[in-house]
């Protein structure tokens, strides 16, 4: 179980931390998206671009995670909130 702490430092900017995570967490909101950077274990890093949708209950969540500045992995996922 991942746990997000993120804490709003401007309009649109963010910083924080994931409890699976050695470094800090940076993120930018532009208009219906939230991206998301951080370094994790073995030095890889990753951006994760978090895209509400209409109605606002669903959101997509796109993750590159890169290696030498090469990607090495690639996430594609739907996280739906449910009562």
């Amino acid at each position: 179980q991942r746990r997000w702490v993120l804490r709003r430092t401007s309009p649109t900017t963010m910083s924080g931390t994931i409890t699976d995570n050695p470094g800090p967490v940076s993120g930018r909101l532009d208009g219906d998206q939230l991206v998301l950077n951080y370094t994790m274990k073995g030095g890889l890093k990753a951006e994760q671009v978090l895209t509400i949708q209409p109605g606002g209950r669903t959101l997509v969540n796109r993750m590159t995670v890169r290696k030498f500045g090469m990607p090495v992995a690639h996430v594609d996922e739907l996280i739906t909130k449910v009562e």
